[in-house]
């Protein structure tokens, strides 16, 4: 009888590589089950759980360990109010437990980085709720209003006075202070305003703190005379509250026709042309004056392109709507009245309160430069041989320093603070002639 021989058995490469494949997995998963040794093992204690940071997993083991700390921690609940009419109602919360996650990871990953397993231990801490207080105080104040004057149809009327509110936290502190606020009930209480309507009532305005007087000039015509007018009537009668800023724009408004304002005289490119509200710096600058000599304190203030004619140089205030306006605040602590008014060609400013002033402030202006004007002839074919008009008078142009006197305390000259330094330009004198012969008409110096 004929022996059959065995048969071949044929493994491709593919299938011998995933065998041994296979074969290195089960030796990787066999060796992962062996005891490891102590020194691989980081045991990190948080209160009363532990949890086990290999060597191998340290790149995750910042991670691992923060989620870890967070889950352990125990969130405090925060104290909470509710806003009655006449009082507050604060509820305690309770305080929390637990761990700081990203501190307790970073020490730990530092343990692993320098090959230190020895065990870590964090007792858990109080983590404290946040009280309720701040918050209701924020939400149950109300801020006080100052008495004030607003201006209706030219007339200034006396706005009341109205009172705030606020928690009264000297009757919360007790509860915080022992630690036990479950639950209280704090009052509100009003709160004064600083001034009221009976403050301003009694307000006697019997002293003037500062007086301040300039002259309308020759050139003057009776559209500047106007709006001088205008703006002075604005302005007259208005009462500054202690803090109040005046502004200059904001009392008299913008300069319309509209608003009765006319054409006249203003400097506009270094020459004196009509312009809707000319005149009106006079208005400011008599008030600037007076509310220099009266100490106030002066916010914003700017000079003239040119040098004016009614006042010294450094005392002027030029005003322009939407660009420059004259401020001061009342910096004194009882309300000021001032009054305006345009006796014939006198216009006047005064700055009252209910007692004088102890040391009237004093300034002086000094010229450190004069840059002289210029003479230009302008050629007019409608006026006789020979004759000259001068239609713009020239004045010279400088600068000067406006100082502030202070008296020295051992009797010697008083001492000079500089206010402010004002540069003009020279206002050239203009004068119209008659028409040269062969000439036509121009300009020339």
């Amino acid at each position: 009888m004929r022996r059959l021989k065995k048969p071949l058995i044929y493994a491709s490469p593919a299938l011998f590589l995933a065998a041994a494949s296979a074969l290195v997995a089960l030796a990787t998963f066999a060796q992962s089950l062996r005891p490891r040794e102590p020194s691989e093992l980081l045991f990190v204690t948080l209160g009363e759980k532990t949890i086990i940071v290999t060597q191998q997993n340290k790149i995750n083991a910042q991670d691992f360990i923060t989620r870890a700390a967070a889950a352990l921690s125990q969130e405090p609940e925060h104290g909470s109010y509710w806003l009655g009419e006449n009082s507050v109602l604060l509820f305690g919360g309770e305080t929390g437990a637990g761990f700081a996650p990203e501190s307790v990871a970073l020490i730990a990953c530092r343990r692993l980085t320098a090959g230190d397993t020895t065990p870590l231990s964090f007792p858990s801490r109080p983590l404290p709720q946040q009280s309720a207080l701040e918050a209701a105080y924020e939400a149950s104040y109300v801020a006080p209003e100052n008495a004030s004057f607003t201006q209706e149809d030219g007339v200034y009327v006396l706005r009341p006075h109205k009172y705030g509110r606020e928690l009264d936290i000297e009757a919360a502190v007790p509860y915080y202070v022992s630690g036990q606020l479950l639950f209280t009930e704090i009052p509100l209480r009003p709160v004064r305003p600083q001034v009221t309507s009976e403050d301003i009532e009694q307000a006697s305005f019997g002293e003037t703190l500062a007086h301040s007087q300039t002259q309308l000039p020759e050139s003057t015509t009776e559209n500047r005379k106007n709006n001088v007018r205008l703006a002075t009537g604005h302005i007259d009668g208005l009462v500054l509250l202690p803090g109040d800023e005046f502004s200059f724009n904001g009392t008299v408004g913008e300069r319309t026709e509209e608003r009765g304002f006319l054409e006249a005289g203003a400097f506009v490119n270094g020459r004196i042309e009509d312009h809707v509200g000319g005149g009106v710096c006079q208005t400011a600058t008599t008030l600037y004056i007076a509310a220099l000599y009266a100490g106030l304190e002066i916010t914003e203030r700017h000079q003239h392109s040119l040098a004016v004619s009614y006042v010294e140089p450094g005392f002027d205030a030029m005003v322009n709507w939407g660009r420059s306006d004259l401020r001061f605040r009342n910096n004194t602590d009882e309300p000021l009245r001032v009054t305006m008014s345009l006796d014939g060609d006198m216009l006047n400013a005064d700055i009252q309160a209910s007692a004088p002033l102890a040391a009237p402030p004093r300034f002086e202006s000094v010229v450190s430069r004069v840059v002289p004007y210029d003479t230009v002839y302008v050629d007019n074919p409608r006026l006789a041989a020979g004759a000259e008009i001068i239609t713009q008078y020239g004045r010279d142009g400088c600068t000067a320093q406006l100082y502030r006197l202070v008296e020295s305390e051992d009797g010697q000259e008083p001492k000079r603070v500089l206010e402010h330094r004002s540069t003009y330009r020279p206002t050239n004198e203009i004068i119209e002639r008659a028409l040269r012969p062969s000439a036509s008409a121009t300009a020339y110096t």
